[in-house]
């Protein structure tokens, strides 16, 4: 059962982590603006709360509440409101360069920044459309099956995690390497971009949230 269902997973997860979703693009953002305790705080927190969505979804549409494409939708909202503020703050924030953090490779945190980033993962991470059209239609492709038990849902998204994980270090890596060595005008240059792409993510949910293209593809909301 494992061989089964980890190795077909852990490759088609490779091809969906590879693609520029918010997750994708919040942690390569964060990663090139040197902040990684930040990228800790959000991947935990996003990895947690995704692993809650994939029992959810996978366990059965029947465990799923009624009108829960509503949920999402409002779920949506509130990360996309979390994005565009984050993004905002930064793009103030981003002519301050702390010299001394960049060359040590540190980063401060405030307690208002780690439950930013707590909550801004998790709300990713449950409203992300690429996310739940690939639980709830891809994985039924490719598995064969419709119904999952327990421990195949585990397998599953141990598989997904792992592939996570691979992509994030050979992409995030080398930016986070990179940020130390980078001058002033290119840091400050590399903060406003990742403002704006996070103010893009902010953009992109709230137009998921307005076309629901996902839910209505995934059948959480119906068209009539």
């Amino acid at each position: 059962m494992f061989e089964t269902l980890f190795i077909p997973m852990f490759l088609a997860a490779i091809v969906l982590m590879l693609k520029p979703g918010p997750h994708f693009l919040a942690m390569t953002s964060l990663a090139a603006d040197g902040r990684w305790r930040t990228m800790s705080v959000f991947w935990a927190s996003a990895t947690i709360a995704s692993t809650l969505n994939y029992f959810l979804l996978l366990g059965g549409l029947s465990l799923i509440p009624e009108g829960s494409g509503m949920i999402y939708i409002f779920i949506k909202s509130t990360a996309a409101i979390f994005f565009v503020s984050m993004g905002i703050s930064d793009l103030q924030k981003a002519s301050d360069v702390d010299y001394a953090a960049v060359e040590k490779r540190k980063e401060t945190i405030t307690k208002a920044d780690f439950f930013n980033a707590l909550a801004t993962g998790a709300l990713t991470a449950l409203s992300n459309p690429f996310v739940i059209l690939f639980v709830l239609t891809a994985i039924p492709a490719i598995t064969g099956q419709t119904s999952f038990n327990f421990w195949e849902i585990a397998i599953v998204r141990s598989a997904v995690i792992a592939a996570d994980i691979v992509v994030l270090l050979c992409f995030c890596t080398p930016l986070l390497v990179m940020h130390k060595k980078l001058n002033h005008k290119f840091i400050v240059k590399v903060k406003y971009i990742s403002a704006l792409l996070m103010i893009g993510i902010g953009i992109f949910l709230f137009i998921s949230m307005i076309t629901q293209w996902d839910l209505y593809g995934s059948g959480l909301l119906s068209k009539q």
